[in-house]
């Protein structure tokens, strides 16, 4: 029996070629499930504010899916889903001091007052954890949380009683992470 080196070798190359394809595939559908829409602005206020862009664009994804007239049913508004009254206090603490804040389904000015807003949460609670469910359930309930030893040991947080912001945080982990992958 003689073995045919030329088929082989096309064999190879197909599968090889159709094994890129395939892996290119998965890479631009990711990318196209996530997005890196708004980049620049994301960039611009990350730097700023000090805070990982990918996490910014990970909370987007969780918030809005990149939806800029996205509204919750509690009333929050934008990419970041800021309740007004959250944005008026945030503004309070920027150039306008307190005046109109703008926008809120601005892409501009929706990421650079949650962006500015995390930067805020990650400085009060030094964790990047903490920080995402306080931007979900409140600092006032994770600084309660902190101090109830029902819901923590060795002063670290290990219940989060409310579900949503159990399911919030375990999402934009993922998110970030699959961000962190493919940008």
């Amino acid at each position: 029996m003689q073995i045919n080196f030329k088929k082989i070798s096309y064999i190879v190359i197909a599968i090889t070629i159709t094994t890129i394809i395939v892996i290119l595939g998965i890479f631009f559908s990711f990318r196209l499930i996530y997005p890196n829409k708004y980049d620049d602005i994301v960039q611009k206020y990350s730097t700023e504010y000090g805070v990982d862009s990918n996490l910014v664009k990970s909370m987007i994804w969780v918030e809005s899916k990149f939806k800029p007239k996205a509204i919750s049913n509690k009333g929050a508004l934008g990419l970041m889903q800021l309740l007004p009254s959250t944005a008026e206090w945030l503004n309070s603490f920027l150039d306008n001091h307190g005046n109109d804040c703008g926008d809120l389904y601005a892409p501009d000015t929706n990421i650079k007052l949650g962006v500015f807003y995390l930067s805020k949460l990650l400085k009060q609670f030094d964790s990047i954890k903490l920080a995402v469910v306080a931007y979900n359930a409140g600092p006032g309930n994770v600084s309660a949380w902190l101090r109830n030893p029902n819901y923590t040991q060795d002063s670290q947080l290990i219940f989060i009683p409310f579900k949503e912001t159990q399911n919030y945080l375990n999402k934009v982990l993922k998110v970030r992470l699959i961000y962190n992958k493919i940008y």
